[in-house]
């Protein structure tokens, strides 16, 4: 579902001159077309909808004025 939106999309980003958009989202979608067949672990993991990572538990680095 996720594909066939952006392929849908594509031709409106040509259309409101977002270039950036109009030329990487065909790429974008030509990979994940192949993830399944090039990283079949990923796609799983994409399946169930693990698409987010967290980082590790860090305090906010911040400097310090004082």
């Amino acid at each position: 579902m996720y594909v066939s939106s952006l392929t849908d999309l594509a031709s409106w980003f040509h259309e409101l001159n977002h270039t950036n958009y109009a030329r990487w989202i065909p790429v974008h979608n030509k990979d994940m077309v192949e993830l399944p067949i090039k990283h079949p672990e990923v796609a799983r993991e994409f399946a169930v909808g693990t698409f987010t990572y967290t980082e590790e538990d860090k305090k906010f680095d911040i400097i310090n004025p004082n």
